[in-house]
């Protein structure tokens, strides 16, 4: 008997399509502040706010990630989150890089083009984030950062693809779920103790986790609290753990913990989780406007940093947002309906064709066959991951001033 909830009892569409454009443009106006340096006397507390708003995005990705994969199978499942993301991936790439870039720079054309910071940018194209042009964006008050969203890509890229790994046994998700997330704390802790604690490692571990902590409350279900007095309650009392704990340990630092941006995913998404599984019924405008909403998560900011490049030196909050937003929405529209529509639609009908649906249960006995037959071939991408992750450490290191490197 199959004890998963179905779609219709659980349906966190519909209040997550309005939760999501709640964040992204939360998310919108807080660019606007940071590129306007507008924050004041709130800029001490001003960076938490991103932490929190993609920790919510992060968990609704993993909610409705989870609830597309039960419904439609591993193989259709990456079919249509590759299809989704590659043209808006193109479009956040090829814009700034070819459009914004040559009108803000303040290199000559031929130097911008000859410029290997330029050529680097393309390695956004294989997740691997890169954040600045050559001459774009020098003066602003947020200086060369193109587009700082895009670290946010090959996070959820191997979140979605690691959430697959519960295909293999759906009756087991939950338990692989959780120890995902175990991992992710160990990593943490790790991370805190040998001086890795980076903004990069603590931005991604947390995302990382509030994805999976969304996956989980899909496969929980109705387990979970399904009212906000409920909800607001384990979140208060979970964040103050949280803190009391940490603030326990004696660390000076501990708001910039890994450990604890992992941990602040955890009240996040207790309050995620209620609006999301609100039942609404859905207007038409916010049918529209959610189809947008990943391009202008995506292309908000070199957005709203031309507009501060292209306008005033002394440009506030409302300016930027007037200026920007427009702007923005244009070309989430444009890229919707000229490249992600066309592509969403036929990845629909050709899915069953491309790839196979998911992988069925296996008994113990099948897992240990195959994983005996498969030992050797795993042993050699082990071998090589390894080393690849060996020469990524040497050159991150080598250049690093600060340590000896060049």
């Amino acid at each position: 008997m199959n004890d998963r909830i179905t779609e219709q009892e659980r349906p966190w569409s519909a209040g997550a399509a309005l939760l999501r454009l709640t964040l992204v443009a939360c998310l919108f106006l807080y660019q606007s502040s940071e590129v306007s340096g507008s924050f004041g006397r709130l800029a001490g507390v001003a960076w938490l706010v991103p932490h929190v708003l993609i920790a919510g995005l992060f968990t609704l990705a993993g909610l409705l990630s989870m609830q597309s994969l039960e419904a439609h199978g591993a193989g259709r499942f990456l079919r249509r989150r590759a299809a989704r993301l590659a043209p808006l991936l193109l479009v956040a790439v090829m814009l700034p890089s070819l459009v914004i870039g040559p009108l803000v720079s303040v290199r000559p054309m031929p130097a911008y083009l000859a410029d290997p910071e330029l050529w680097s940018w393309f390695l956004n194209l294989v997740f691997w984030p890169q954040f600045t042009l050559p001459g774009v964006f020098l003066l602003n008050v947020v200086p060369r950062v193109v587009n700082d969203i895009m670290w946010t890509l090959p996070v959820a890229v191997a979140a979605a693809m690691a959430l697959c790994v519960t295909a293999i046994r759906p009756q087991r998700a939950a338990g692989v779920l959780s120890a995902m997330l175990v991992l992710l704390a160990s990593a943490a802790l790790a991370a805190g103790g040998s001086g890795l604690d980076t903004a990069m490692v603590n931005k991604t571990l947390g995302a990382a986790a509030a994805f999976m902590l969304g996956a989980l409350a899909h496969v929980l279900g109705r387990r979970l609290p399904r009212t906000l007095k409920r909800s607001a309650i384990a979140a208060i009392a979970i964040a103050a753990a949280v803190i009391m704990g940490v603030a326990v340990l004696g660390q000076r630092n501990w708001l910039l913990l890994p450990a604890f941006n992992v941990l602040l995913a955890v009240p996040i998404a207790c309050l995620v989780v209620v609006p999301a599984g609100i039942s609404l019924r859905a207007s038409p405008l916010v049918t529209a406007l959610q189809r947008y909403a990943g391009g202008a998560f995506l292309m908000a900011y070199p957005v709203q940093q031309a507009a501060i490049a292209l306008g005033s030196t002394n440009q506030g909050f409302v300016i930027n947002v007037l200026a920007s937003l427009p702007v923005t929405l244009v070309i989430a529209a444009l890229s919707w309906h000229l490249f992600e529509a066309r592509v969403v639609a036929r990845a629909a009908r050709g899915a069953d064709a491309v790839l196979p649906d998911a992988v069925p249960g296996l008994s113990l006995a099948q897992a240990r066959r195959l994983l005996v037959e498969k030992l050797p071939e795993l042993g050699l991408w082990l071998v090589f991951l390894a080393l690849a992750w060996a020469v990524m450490a040497i050159t991150v290191f080598a250049f690093q001033p600060d340590r000896g490197g060049i």
